[in-house]
C-alpha cells in the first residue's frame, strides 16, 4: 500500500500518525484524571454536607432535650400531669374507648 509512496510523503504521514496517537492518549488520560477528580470532589462535598446535617440534627435534638428537662421541672407541668393522672384513674371501664367516644365520635367539631 505505502510501497509506492515516496519517503518524503511517508515520513510526514508517520509523524502525523504519531502526533494523533499522542494526542489521543493524552486526551484519554486527561479525561480519566478529570473524571476521578470530579468524583472525588463530589464525594468530598457530600461528606461535608452530611457532617453539616449531622451537626444540625444533633443541635436540634439537644435543644429538644433541654426544653424537655426545663419543662419537666416546671410546677405547672407537674401539676397538670398529676391532674391528668387523677382524671385518668377516675374514668370507669375502658378508658381508651371512653375517650375515643367523647373526643372523636361525639365531637361536634
Amino acid at each position: 500500500m505505502l510501497r509506492d509512496v515516496r519517503i518524503t510523503l511517508k515520513f510526514p504521514l508517520v509523524m502525523i500518525c504519531f502526533a494523533l496517537l499522542a494526542a489521543l492518549v493524552t486526551g484519554i488520560v486527561a479525561y480519566l484524571q478529570a473524571t476521578s477528580a470530579l468524583h472525588d470532589e463530589a464525594k468530598s462535598k457530600l461528606y461535608a454536607l452530611l457532617e453539616s446535617r449531622e451537626h444540625a440534627l444533633s443541635r436540634y435534638f439537644e435543644t429538644i432535650e433541654n426544653e424537655l428537662v426545663f419543662h419537666t421541672q416546671s410546677p405547672l407541668i407537674r401539676n397538670s400531669f398529676a391532674e391528668l393522672n387523677t382524671a385518668w384513674e377516675q374514668i370507669d371501664g375502658e378508658k381508651e374507648v371512653y375517650l375515643q367516644e367523647k373526643y372523636i365520635l361525639k365531637n361536634p367539631y
